[in-house]
């Protein structure tokens, strides 16, 4: 019945949040016209809402731009009806314009679809940058088609879209953010005894899910599709999840038990009034652990929630969440199905011991973290490396029988314990050949960036250079120009899993690697808040692919001008082939 209850609460609660979302769609309409060579580009604005001109103010909001497909844009913009005045979200005087924006240009060509970038406030908040496509032809306007998500028909059946955000949570289940919470599950729910193990499974999963679509949709309204990113990465929410981790491994290995204050295990537990409220909050830390590995999906959806678009992102974030929470229900199962086996007695204590090992694995990746926000140096990639080494030789030999752990009692190891410990002895000299710098596929987007990141507000230009990728857009553009050729530009991050994987699995094959010879190679770091470069060319990011996420790949001109964009997949193949776009025809052929 409970479960139930909670169930309708928390769909009335998504719903009431899209509904106050609604007042946010279609902010701005835009309409397009050519006449006498010159595109003319105007928007009807909602009353209470602003747009902002296109001239950029350092600090300020995302200034309006335009692109065009099928036509040649000039310069200079023409713009009408722009107010100058103080703007109370940034407190500083910007261009915008309210009720009507209008702007013109020079234009060559007869039709194409323009894509105008914009970014609306009113008096108190935000919405994130969207881009509005407008098909245009010479002497009349067409009717605009806003955002780059579309309209319910743009986006086709709601069912296929409905299976595709499954898909993508089954698929997120694989990203290594998702490996802590095993033991965590197992652990906490091995602890609870008492009442039907069913209806705490599918409160907990319930947790989950309400977790990642409520948590997910209100920091989206309140903070932009960004804001969940940066509190994925903030460095002190790192740090006190990795020293939980460690309390938790000291708790498995038998140090002490770990216990909860009375009141609150009332309520972790069913048998009281608040029993939902444990899985609601381990499905909060189940959230902020996993967005690093799921932003790519989730940021997407987010993004159209921000936007107005309510019943897609809310459909896609339940699809998402439910798939990603299922396995979980069944972990939840598990230890009430261990409890009430005959004569657990040792073999449990080695398995908890063993996750103990992973817990504080874990850990050191929020440490890395922490580290890398404030450019301490503690936790390179070989420092970070030799942990996990260390950590996974001493699982061996606990497991093989070589180590002792006086606080559990395990007793004599058996055939299939040293069966583990010998995979663990596979896995220790595995991890040793990282340390000798050979890929370690999909372990590779744990590690922290190598060469390790400049500090905030250095730009680590020898570094950088000697590794043949520039830090800095400007330095990439002066070398293009002088040698002419098109800049590769990877948007990276210092926390971006993905990106890491990319970098030491799909940059160095040979097929990628003989490419990146005709280009001149940027890396531009995009996630950390605090440092002006990273925010500046996040901007760059957004005006030349449209998107928020990390990674992802732009090939420019030595002006500026975009050729190609390319979003994170593991294809090596298409990345290749995406490459092409930028080298020329003779340089394709030798290849």
């Amino acid at each position: 019945m409970r479960a139930r209850t909670l169930f309708i609460f928390v769909l009335l609660l998504v719903s009431a949040l899209a509904l106050g979302q609604g007042a946010q769609q279609n902010v701005a309409r835009w309409k397009g016209a050519i006449q006498n060579g010159r595109l003319t580009l105007t928007a009807k604005i909602d009353k209470g809402w602003h747009v902002y001109s296109t001239i950029e103010v350092p600090d300020g909001p995302f200034p309006t731009s335009v692109k065009a497909t099928g036509l040649t844009l000039g310069k200079p913009i023409e713009e009408k009806g722009v107010k100058n005045e103080e703007d109370p979200n940034f407190g500083k005087v910007v261009g915008f314009w309210a009720d009507k924006a209008e702007m013109s240009m020079p234009v060559t060509g007869a039709k194409g679809e323009v894509e105008v970038m914009y970014q609306a406030c009113n008096d108190k908040s935000c919405l994130p940058p969207v881009t509005a496509k407008v098909s245009v032809e010479g002497g009349s306007d067409s009717a605009p088609v806003t955002g780059t998500t579309g309209s319910s028909s743009d986006k086709g059946p709601l069912l296929p879209f409905f299976l595709t955000a499954i898909a993508a949570g089954f698929v997120a289940l694989l990203t290594p953010c998702v490996f802590p919470m095993i033991p965590i599950t197992v652990s906490v729910f091995s602890k609870q005894t008492g009442g039907k193990p069913v209806p705490r499974a599918v409160a907990f999963c319930l947790g989950i899910i309400a977790t990642f679509t409520i948590l997910g949709l209100a920091t989206s309204i309140l903070f932009s599709a960004n804001g969940l990113q940066n509190l994925a990465n903030n460095p002190w929410l790192n740090l006190f999840l990795g020293v939980l981790f460690v309390v938790l491994a000291l708790s498995l290995f038998g140090v002490y038990e770990f216990t909860l204050p009375s009141r609150f295990a009332n309520k972790v537990t069913t048998d009281g009034k608040g029993g939902f409220v444990g899985p609601v909050l381990m499905g909060l830390v189940f959230s902020l652990t996993s967005f690093t590995c799921t932003m790519p999906f989730v940021g997407t959806l987010l993004v159209g929630a921000a936007q107005g678009e309510r019943i897609y992102p809310i459909v896609g974030m339940l699809g998402f969440s439910t798939a990603f929470s299922l396995p979980f229900f069944l972990l939840a199962l598990f230890p009430t199905a261990m409890a009430k086996m005959p004569k657990s007695g040792g073999w449990l204590s080695t398995v908890k011991a063993s996750m103990g090992f992973l817990e504080i694995a874990a850990a050191v990746k929020f440490f890395s973290t922490f580290d890398l926000a404030f450019s301490l140096g503690w936790l390179t990639k070989p420092v970070f490396l030799a942990i996990w080494v260390a950590l996974a030789a001493m699982t061996a030999a606990y497991l093989l029988g070589w180590l002792r752990l006086p606080t559990v009692p395990d007793g004599k190891p058996g055939p299939l314990r040293l069966a583990f410990g010998a995979g663990a002895a596979f896995v220790t000299v595995w991890l040793l050949g990282g340390l000798n710098d050979r890929p370690l596929k999909d372990l590779d987007a744990f590690l922290p960036p190598d060469p390790y990141p400049s500090a905030p507000g250095t730009t680590g230009t020898k570094v950088a250079i000697e590794e043949g990728w520039h830090p800095a857009y400007e330095s990439a553009l002066a070398e293009a120009k002088a040698k002419g050729k098109n800049v590769f530009i990877d948007f990276t991050g210092i926390y971006c899993t993905n990106c890491r994987y990319m970098e030491r699995n799909v940059f160095p094959e040979d097929r990628v690697k003989s490419k990146f010879d005709g280009f001149v190679l940027a890396k531009l770091y995009t996630d950390r808040p605090n440092n002006p470069d990273d925010q500046k060319y996040q901007q760059l990011k957004m005006d030349l692919t449209g998107t928020v996420a990390n990674p992802v790949y732009a090939i420019v001109t030595p002006d500026g001008q975009l050729i190609a964009k390319h979003e994170y997949e593991r294809d090596v193949d298409a990345f290749a082939e995406f490459l092409k776009k930028g080298l020329p025809a003779s340089a394709v052929a030798k290849q």
